[in-house]
């Protein structure tokens, strides 16, 4: 799945956007997702970026309960990008979805110092989805 924070559906702006799918998907059983890939507007130096979703199953992340779907190497002053950063996943990281079905989904930014990307711009996520159980 291929969602963005621009386009019709979508509410917000690159740091927390709602988009509305066009028709839901049943999720019977268990199922994980992944970020295969995502690019976003270029805000930060030295900081590592966290992608979170609401329909992901939370984790701990600094001691308290956090949906955190994706994180980012540090995004340095040398990278050759001005004006957006792309981060593509070879090996993507699983988690576990929260949701029996999706009609939107929210998905908010943040570099690790949990400042907020930039609002100007387009974030654009893949999300790669797998079912692991017939059982919820």
């Amino acid at each position: 799945m291929i969602v963005g924070s621009g386009g019709q559906g979508v509410f917000g702006n690159p740091s927390r956007f709602t988009v509305t799918l066009p028709l839901p998907i049943h999720l019977r059983g268990k199922w994980q997702a992944a970020v295969r890939s995502l690019s976003w507007p270029r805000s930060t130096e030295n900081n590592s970026v966290l992608v979170y979703c609401d329909i992901i199953e939370p984790s701990i992340i600094n001691g308290t309960l956090q949906p955190v779907l994706f994180k980012t190497r540090p995004v340095l002053a040398s990278d050759p990008t001005q004006a957006y950063v792309e981060e593509t996943s070879t090996l993507p990281i699983w988690h576990n979805v929260d949701a029996p079905s999706l009609t939107q989904l929210t998905i908010w930014i943040q570099e690790s110092s949990g400042t907020p990307i930039s609002t100007s711009g387009v974030a654009v996520l893949e999300i790669l989805f797998r079912k692991i159980s017939d059982s919820s």
